[in-house]
């Protein structure tokens, strides 16, 4: 049985979203990959869904240096938003930033399962386990 994982990626880059969707279609990691530009939308989005788990994403990839709302943002927004959400989503931080604060900061939050640096690379994240 083949069990669907579907992502939503938030960055304000179009091109990290090319290069995902590029790299999307080589691996196929995810059935399916919604896209947002900003984290304000993705928030609204998921406030939106919360009870619909059909509507909800499996795995979650959040940048963190956005203009204005940015993923730090997105992930205090979303450690309130959590306890009202009827499915579990496990989250990712993408980031072109390898600062040892912004790692160490970004693994305070529990939800966070892993930070990955872009470009990202599909086949070197096959090691994450999405559940």
């Amino acid at each position: 049985m083949h069990i669907q994982k579907t992502l939503l990626y938030i960055d304000d880059s179009q091109i990290d979203h090319d290069i995902l969707e590029f790299r999307q279609r080589a691996y196929r990691l995810f059935d399916h990959v919604d896209h947002y530009l900003d984290g304000r939308s993705a928030i609204k989005f998921l406030t939106e869904h919360r009870c619909n788990p059909s509507m909800l994403p499996d795995v979650i990839f959040v940048d963190l240096y956005m203009k204005g709302y940015d993923g730090w943002h997105f992930l205090d927004d979303y450690s309130r938003l959590a306890p009202y959400l009827i499915k579990h989503m496990n989250v990712y931080i993408i980031s072109s930033s390898v600062d040892k604060n912004d790692i160490a900061n970004a693994a305070k939050y529990k939800f966070v399962h892993g930070y990955l640096t872009k470009p990202v690379i599909l086949d070197g994240i096959s090691k994450f386990d999405f559940y």
